[in-house]
């Protein structure tokens, strides 16, 4: 039978009108719960029971211990001053805290530094084997005062600490670690994992995090195996967790100190680790104070610490280590959490294709065209997504042009993700509503949800953890699908097989499509768009057949759009609430014999773009090469020192010290540095070209044993200190309120070479 005139010939209506709008509706409705939901849990006042945690008296405890809120990264005496106060606060819970002084490495970054953690032990009623650890760390970066990060870690174990010491002791005991050094490169969770008369004793590791300095408490991070810790997670009061995360996380190039356990331990403790991702423009920026500190956050991770605790005192621990069962699963609107052995993930995705086939095939044999119009349905679908996603990528590249930004969308999140959904509704209008009035609800039905179960196929495959947010609609679609064509005469059925799996997706895609840059750390607006044509994929079967409908559905996303990026150019890329990030350095170059080659200032703006105009003009900055710089009178600074003590064959001993007490010191040579030893420890460096920096040297400078290859050696010593000299003060003036430093920050630098 010739098939072409049933596909050319207009399919009959799709669906009610009415259906459209409820399924919108209902997506909407979705939506605000998600928001209830994911939203932490209030913040509970000083006078809540003592056996609970209350985020009021947390925030109290931290605000003493960060005192003036200065930045106290690694070695400096504003470290010292917080670490004091927190001993203070420790001693005050009758902890009976102790401090941990070693070297550490980052052999990964050749990195190194003189930590102290503080460490803290609440007896329990079991064996030191089996002891757990709440962690966090204490130090900052050097732009910020760390009040999130990790200032609401260290709030949250000192209350849970409180809670409980006030209830009956735990069958275990429990170390309070909070480490030094974690913005340096994780060297005090370094330290403490190397000491095995410390670590040794560790039966399980609960760590707190965070990436920005509000929203929910996610857990994101866990040990290999993954199924014991489910059921405790259930049983938290407000789970937000799914293996997406996991995930996720594993392929990022980010640490925190549970990387530390879970890579350099021996005993590979079972581990969990927590961190809020809201508001991350303020991560690592002097707006991580305890102005911006979510006392709701605050609350969230406080509630999971203890609620854990708790739980893991009562689990044989040895248990946990053992086990390697991995789960899939993932918490609905913090309720509950949805799980699946991830073995079977792969079998569910081909279920589902096979159920999805069986009705193609049902329907194909009751009306004619079936195959052909299911998979012209299936390449409907393909092709909205890749035009959503051109148009997407085409439209930010255009707009980071105009706007001179790599985030042009920053100071108007909203505006920005709805000018986003309004792409993907263009690009999916544009293909979907021609192909829903020649093929038909139930052929773009299938393309979609077939689609749908391919990738989640593909994704159990690749990468496990993140295939429910495709496999669980796409299971919920085939089982409704099936009972709709075994009853085609049931309009009711159908309705609910094409509007009930949309709402399943909703649930677990609106999330994604509101917190994908947060939890990725870039500003991309392509996997938004992916995330909203998804769904519109799979909204298809609703849509209109009329050619008005169809146009006024073209018409309302190029409305969002075009209302959206007038808000977006009209607001600017940047505002004292998501500030663009810029460093200024004065920065001195020396020759061999000491004497000044240059000085210059150097304005660093973060992500490549350039520095706000008012600076451009008061440093008269010029681009070079990528780097915004403009000469200036030196300062003569003291220059770093390095004294060759011996040098036998391929084994050179060194002496590097600051005169002027520079923070970082980084020695980079023109040879590969095979191994480097100080302080007894030896690294040995990802790189051979990465140079070694040692941070916060004593005064009297350190000794370094260094493996290279025998010749003459070329050196270069760079030379960081905080802080700026009154000269920088027009330069500093002219950066607008929209404008912070982060990271490192502000800063002189000395750079000096020579020859051994």
């Amino acid at each position: 039978m010739d098939d072409a005139p049933k596909l050319l010939a207009p399919a009959p209506a799709l669906a009610p009108p009415r259906l459209l709008v409820a399924a919108l509706v209902g997506c909407v409705l979705l939506q605000r719960v998600t928001l209830l939901r994911q939203a932490p849990p209030a913040s509970q006042p000083a006078s809540a029971p003592a056996e609970e945690f209350s985020a009021e008296r947390a925030a109290a405890q931290l605000a003493r211990v960060l005192g003036d809120e200065a930045p106290h990264p690694v070695g400096t005496p504003a470290n010292a001053a917080v670490r004091e106060r927190l001993l203070a606060e420790l001693r005050a819970l009758g902890c009976e805290p102790e401090v941990q002084t070693a070297w550490a490495w980052a052999g990964g970054r050749a990195r190194g530094a003189f930590v102290r953690n503080v460490i803290g032990v609440l007896p329990g009623q079991g064996t030191k084997g089996q002891a757990l650890v709440l962690l966090c760390h204490y130090d900052s970066v050097p732009a910020g005062p760390g009040a999130s990060d990790d200032g609401m870690g260290v709030a949250a174990v000192l209350e849970a600490a409180r809670a409980l010491k006030a209830g009956p002791p735990l069958a275990r005991p429990v170390l309070l670690v909070f480490t030094d050094g974690e913005e340096a490169g994780l060297l005090g969770a370094r330290a403490f994992v190397r000491d095995r008369t410390l670590s040794g004793g560790v039966g399980a590791v609960v760590n707190v995090e965070a990436r920005g300095t509000s929203g929910p408490s996610y857990m994101f991070q866990t040990s290999a195996g993954n199924a014991w810790m489910v059921p405790l997670l259930a049983r938290l009061p407000r789970p937000a967790c799914s293996s997406l995360f996991p995930a996720i996380y594993e392929v990022l190039p980010n640490d925190t100190d549970l990387t530390v356990f879970l890579e350099e331990d021996p005993d590979r403790p079972p581990a969990l680790n927590f961190a809020c991702i809201g508001d991350v423009d303020r991560y690592h920026t002097p707006l991580d104070d305890l102005a911006h500190l979510s006392h709701e956050t605050l609350q969230h991770h406080g509630d999971n610490l203890l609620h854990l605790a708790r739980g893991l005192a009562g689990v044989p621990l040895e248990t946990l280590r053992s086990s390697t069962d991995r789960l899939v699963y993932f918490d609905l609107f913090g309720w509950t959490i949805v799980r699946w052995p991830e073995p079977w993930s792969a079998p569910l995705a081909g279920l589902a294709i096979v159920v999805l086939l069986a009705c193609a095939a049902r329907l194909g044999a009751a009306r004619g065209a079936g195959a052909l119009k299911t998979a012209l349905g299936v390449g409907a679908w393909g092709a909205a997504l890749a035009l959503s996603l051109g148009l997407a990528l085409g439209l930010s590249a255009l707009l980071v042009k105009v706007v001179g930004s790599p985030s042009p969308w920053a100071a108007s999140p909203l505006a920005g993700h709805l000018l986003f959904w309004g792409v993907a509704a263009i690009g999916s209008g544009a293909v979907l509503g021609p192909a829903a009035r020649r093929l038909g609800g139930w052929a773009l039905w299938l393309g979609a949800w077939l689609g749908w179960s391919a990738l989640g196929l593909l994704l159990a495959i690749a990468l496990p953890g993140a295939c429910f947010t495709l496999l669980a609609p796409a299971l919920v679609a085939a089982g409704l699908g099936a009972l709709a064509v075994a009853r085609p005469e049931s309009a009711r059925l159908r309705h609910l097989a094409w509007v009930a799996p949309a709402l399943a997706a909703a649930t677990l895609w609106l999330p994604l499509a509101r917190g994908f840059e947060a939890a990725l750390g870039v500003q991309l607006k392509a996997p938004v768009t992916f995330a909203v044509a998804l769904l519109l994929g799979v909204l298809a079967p609703l849509l209109p057949a009329s050619r008005r409908g169809r146009w006024g559905g073209l018409f309302a996303g190029a409305a969002l759009t075009l209302a959206s990026l007038v808000i977006v150019l009209a607001t600017g890329p940047h505002s004292p609430e998501r500030p663009q990030r810029v460093n200024v350095l004065h920065e001195e170059e020396l020759s061999d014999d000491g004497s000044l080659r240059a000085a210059r200032w150097v304005v660093d703006a973060r992500g490549g773009a350039a520095p706000p105009r008012a600076m451009i003009e008061a440093g008269r900055l010029i681009e070079t090469a990528g780097r915004w710089t403009a000469p200036v009178a030196a300062l003569e600074l003291p220059a770093p020192e390095l004294v060759v003590l011996s040098r036998e064959g391929d084994r050179v001993r060194l002496r590097l010290r600051s005169e002027r007490g520079g923070w970082a010191l980084s020695l980079q040579l023109d040879r590969p540095v095979v191994k480097a030893t100080i302080a007894g420890m030896t690294v040995t460096p990802a790189s051979p070209q990465l140079p070694l920096e040692l941070l916060a040297l004593p005064p009297e400078g350190v000794e370094l044993e260094l493996e290279v290859p025998a010749g003459p050696v070329r050196w270069t010593l760079r030379d960081a200190a905080f802080g700026l000299p009154p000269s920088a003060a027009p330069l500093v003036q002219a950066r607008p309120e929209w404008a912070v430093r982060s990271q490192q920050g502000d800063g002189t630098i000395v750079i000096r070479t020579g020859t051994f």
